[in-house]
């Protein structure tokens, strides 16, 4: 059910209300994969729904999609366009912004209108901003995690800086103010962001699935020095390392030539390469990529290199797992690629270098904790004992941390040392251990709120220490350019003198 209350004459708030009866997205195993871009669902019978598919992360049109009650027969109904947001079902109409303008879109009928108001209102833009200034400065006072405010005044704070609030011209002003207020604090994970005034437009640039070397200019051509495996260049036309593009659509490539400009608004697009493999030349067609995609094939590459790295290394007998944040999905993907692809390993390498932070260091160290505490027996299955619990991890582990670990992926390696689970191998991170949530102010913008601190047993707060690793092992540029990693190497060998 959906509710869109009328705008009374005194004010615009409009409230939408979406519940979901009777839709189950396990029904729908072809478009599971995508489903976290599936805004809301309307049943148009039995057999067939229509859903919003939400491509902003990919910079690519919202849709309308109709679809059969398996998921398959996938037809597109509606382009929305690029700069729509805010789509909400009411009965069979769609309505949504478009670059600041409401608008509908009529499923039954296929008619698109401009819903159109008239309403007057004035404001002081410098008084508001005024207020946003205050209510910042108060939120952050009343929720920050230390009441002593890091040994800051915070009032003094407030007297300080108010006076420049009144020359501030924009709010883009008042949050060059605020965010130097807060810095002052010295704490991590601040940030104001501003309400958004006027349309910004910006051509968003498409990626190959390849790595360029930039670095060493040639007359004619570029040379390649990565090929994701997986990408389209590399798995069906088997470009690969040193080999050169000299063409993009039609244009030859020169040492002047600006190769972000003949990529600009090709996201999703064709995109004619010339290559040259081997002194052979042959011509390509791909579609480009936007940055979530180029980021996943190259993650991909990467955590499969170390993976198969860290089985050379060991003869196969330690396995690896890197863990890029602390959200759900992460937890999802650790305890799978634990048990499905590592169960069988005699050690385990934990590689948390680069973790943006999450919350889910209470589920992994809960499950390193575990204990086998007997063994059971099925005739069904077969008459061999197995440990119990089956889901548990008692074997070695070792952790990988960097100065760029963040957040929970500073506090997953720092109570992973306190309670002796083992070796801690990297360099220390940078201690922004904070808790927050995100605090929406009167006028649309929003900010940082820290409410939770960390601290280690011993009364210590990790804000501002970061993890210390037990054996500091430093990656230099030199080794990043020659694609060593002289940390997980030394993380594979301490880990085999454990099991000698």
């Amino acid at each position: 059910d959906i509710v869109i209350e009328e705008a009374k004459p005194d004010t615009t708030v409009v409230k939408t209300e979406v519940v979901w009866e009777g839709i189950d997205k396990r029904y729908f195993p072809v478009i599971e994969s995508s489903f976290e871009y599936l805004n809301v669902m309307n049943m148009v019978s039995d057999s067939t729904f229509l859903y919003l598919e939400d491509a902003t992360l990919s910079a690519k049109n919202t849709t309308l999609k109709k679809a059969n009650i398996y998921g398959k027969n996938i037809k597109e109904e509606f382009s929305f366009g690029k700069e729509s947001s805010f789509h909400t079902w009411v009965n069979d109409t769609v309505y949504y912004l478009d670059a600041g303008k409401l608008k509908s879109y009529n499923s039954a009928t296929s008619t698109r209108k401009e819903v159109t108001a008239e309403l007057d209102y004035q404001y002081d833009k410098a008084l508001l901003n005024q207020r946003v200034f205050e209510q910042a400065w108060g939120a952050f006072g009343s929720n920050f995690y230390d009441p002593d405010m890091h040994g800051k005044s915070w009032k003094k704070l407030y007297d300080f800086y108010r006076p420049y609030v009144d020359k501030a011209r924009s709010i883009n002003d008042i949050a060059e103010i605020i965010n130097e207020m807060i810095g002052d604090v010295n704490a991590s994970h601040t940030g104001f962001y501003p309400r958004v005034e006027g349309i910004r437009r910006s051509i968003p640039i498409a990626f190959l699935g390849v790595e360029l070397d930039l670095a060493n200019v040639l007359p004619e051509g570029v040379k390649v020095s990565i090929v994701y495996p997986t990408s389209r260049l590399g798995s069906f036309y088997k470009l690969k390392e040193g080999d050169l593009i000299s063409h993009i659509n039609e244009i030859k490539i020169t040492a002047s030539t600006p190769l972000d400009s003949h990529l600009a608004g090709k996201i999703g697009k064709k995109i004619s390469l010339r290559l040259v493999k081997d002194g052979i030349v042959s011509d390509a067609v791909i579609t480009g990529l936007s940055y979530s995609e180029a980021y996943n094939l190259w993650y991909k590459y990467f955590t499969n290199a170390n993976r198969l790295k860290v089985e050379l290394l060991s003869d196969s007998k330690l396995g690896y797992i890197h863990i890029p944040s602390m959200g759900n999905t992460d937890w999802s993907n650790f305890y799978t690629e634990l048990f499905r692809d590592n169960y069988d390993k005699d050690a385990l390498v934990i590689d948390v270098r680069g973790n943006t932070g999450g919350y889910i260091h209470d589920q992994i160290i809960s499950l390193l904790l575990k204990k086998r505490y007997a063994y059971s027996k099925s005739r069904s299955l077969s008459h061999n004992l197995r440990y119990e619990p089956r889901r548990s991890w008692d074997k070695p582990t070792i952790v990988l941390v960097n100065e760029e670990s963040f957040s929970d992926g500073e506090i997953f390696p720092t109570i992973y040392q306190e309670l002796k689970l083992g070796k801690v191998v990297g360099t220390p991170s940078s201690g922004a251990v904070i808790g927050t949530w995100h605090y929406y102010l009167m006028d649309g913008s929003s900010m940082r709120m820290h409410g939770t601190g960390w601290y280690k047993l011993d009364g210590s707060n990790m804000e501002g220490s970061g993890a210390m690793p037990d054996i500091i092992v430093d990656n230099s540029p030199e080794d990043k350019i020659a694609r060593r990693d002289p940390q997980l190497e030394r993380a594979v060998k301490e880990l085999l003198k454990e099991l000698k």
